[in-house]
């Protein structure tokens, strides 16, 4: 079976070779230094099967050495603030460090955000109304999959809940001001869902409080989008 030889361009061949040296210098000495964490399933997980505190700990000192580094959102469109650098890197270097690291070490899986492309063309072709239906379900599912794998979820708990809201009081005013004078009275029940949504905007954090702990997370690394 022969195999297709191509030249990877110098940009791709130097964040392959710095990836690997990172995961060299960073990700196998915490496995080395934590080698009974990772040997022991049941420090590694909780009676719930979610990630342990100590596991956590080091996926989070991983991802932000990695951020530090340049390497964590160099795949990601520039446009999102990443190195943009596409497909082509995030694959070679993805076949690198498996090589290189191979299974047994686990952390490898966090130095390099997953999600490197930005959003989908599907996505970027959809309406913002469309979009205003779709994404609080997105973003409520994202968050109760990290709950489930054991991550605390802060930032994704705290921008779902904000951008929830806020769709929903555009979907009210729209409907309101739809209605004219008819849609401030009770016989559609448009004022009543203005007021709970009112309510639920300001219990569990207002938007400027959930905005700071979104912001108050990026800055000690939670950077995964």
């Amino acid at each position: 079976m022969s195999a297709i030889a191509i030249d990877l361009p110098d940009d791709v061949v130097a964040a392959r070779d710095g990836i690997v040296a990172f995961a060299e210098q960073e990700v196998i000495p915490r496995h080395q230094r934590n080698y009974e964490l990772f040997e022991n399933p049941r420090a590694l997980y909780r009676e719930d099967g979610r990630f342990s505190d100590a596991l956590i700990e080091l996926i989070r000192e991983v991802r932000v050495a990695s951020a530090e580094a340049g390497f964590y959102q160099m795949c990601v469109p520039e446009a999102l603030g990443g190195g943009g650098l596409g497909h082509l890197a995030y694959y070679v270097a993805w076949q690198e460090l498996f090589h290189r690291c191979g299974p047994r070490y686990r952390l490898m899986l966090y130095a390099l955000a997953h999600w490197a492309f930005g959003p989908s063309r599907l996505l970027e072709q959809v309406t913002p109304e469309a979009r205003e239906r779709i994404m609080p379900g997105l973003m409520g599912i994202n968050s109760a999959m990290l709950l489930d794998q054991g991550h605390a979820a802060v930032k994704e708990l705290s921008m779902t809940k904000a951008y929830s809201v806020q769709v929903g009081f555009r979907a009210v005013d729209r409907a309101m001001q739809t209605h004219g004078a008819k849609g401030f009275t009770n016989e559609l029940g448009l004022t009543e869902a203005w007021h709970a949504l009112r309510i639920v905007n300001v219990a569990d954090g207002t938007n400027e409080i959930l905005n700071r702990t979104v912001v108050g997370r990026l800055l000690k690394g939670d950077l995964d989008l």
